[in-house]
């Protein structure tokens, strides 16, 4: 498997796991059953992506992409939980 591909592999899980981790914690304030995962997915690939835009991620490192998808998907799944509280 291509490097590559792998790290879209990792991103998009990981973002998944983060959210669904997050709503574990935030039970009154999650975004929803489906908001929450696709929020943490969003915010992966855009943290990853910027990362690589950027220059600061090689696209083939999946270490460098799952710590940023975490950290990406992390944000949007709680800027959405706290929007969700207005």
């Amino acid at each position: 498997m291509e490097p590559t591909t792998l790290s879209w592999i990792i991103v998009v899980v990981t973002g998944s796991v983060v959210a669904k981790f997050l709503g574990l914690l935030m039970k009154r304030r999650d975004p929803g059953l489906v908001a929450g995962p696709v929020l943490g997915v969003i915010g992966a690939v855009a943290a990853w992506q910027g990362g690589t835009l950027l220059g600061l991620i090689d696209p083939a490192n999946t270490v460098m992409a799952g710590l940023s998808a975490a950290s990406g998907g992390a944000v949007l799944y709680i800027a959405g939980a706290l929007f969700k509280g207005r």
